[in-house]
């Protein structure tokens, strides 16, 4: 997991607004047990990429 967030961090450095750094890191923290940092990841996908809520975030965080 650490490889992967650190693999996340550096590509947020170019790419910000590439849904996928954030969705792989929200995966990381739910796994890990940190259901606060990965709500907010994935809300924050949504937000990039709206498109993907139904698919990609709504099963992780539950909301309609």
């Amino acid at each position: 997991f650490h490889e992967l967030i650190k693999h996340c961090k550096t590509r947020e450095l170019t790419h910000k607004y590439d849904p996928n750094v954030y969705y792989w890191q929200a995966r990381v923290y739910r796994q890990q047990g940190d259901m606060e940092k990965s709500k907010e990841l994935f809300e924050l996908v949504a937000e990039i990429a709206p498109d993907w809520y139904k698919n990609y975030v709504q099963p992780f965080i539950g909301e309609n």
